[in-house]
């Protein structure tokens, strides 16, 4: 009975905390998807990062199959990438992240202050319940 009770109190209390607000819940779930992308990078797996974009996906004039092509470049001369100091701001169904990549390659490695530098994992768009990369030049219209 005490666990129950335990276990009830804890609840409750998560649940009352300023943690779980919506916008600390959509940072969580952007941040995850690029702790996901770094993972997924790390052991090669392109189509998992993919499966993060938005079927209409247009990042300046690059739509979604320009950006495989890139991820496959990326993959090519890289074999690490590191997220971190992101920084998110919501704005009703659309994000940005703001954050420091990091591609390395043996001893040598690349810095990008993102979106400044490239930009085409920093949009976000809320689709159907998840939030999917969609470029800065992606349109509700169009989808």
């Amino acid at each position: 009975m005490k666990n129950i009770l335990l276990s009830v109190l804890i609840i409750l209390c998560i649940s009352c905390s300023e943690s779980t607000s919506p916008k600390n819940v959509d940072e969580y779930l952007i941040t995850s998807i690029l702790e996901d992308i770094e993972t997924d990078f790390n052991f090669g797996f392109i189509e998992e990062i993919m499966n993060h974009y938005h079927p209409n996906f247009l990042h300046n004039e690059n739509n979604f199959a320009d950006e495989y092509v890139i991820w496959e470049i990326r993959l090519l001369e890289y074999y690490e990438i590191e997220f971190y100091e992101i920084e998110i701001s919501i704005n009703d169904n659309f994000a940005t992240a703001e954050f420091v990549m990091k591609l390395s390659s043996g001893e040598e490695f690349d810095i990008f202050n993102e979106p400044d530098d490239n930009g085409d994992i920093s949009c976000f768009y809320y689709d159907l319940d998840e939030w999917k990369i969609c470029g800065n030049n992606f349109s509700v219209k169009s989808y």
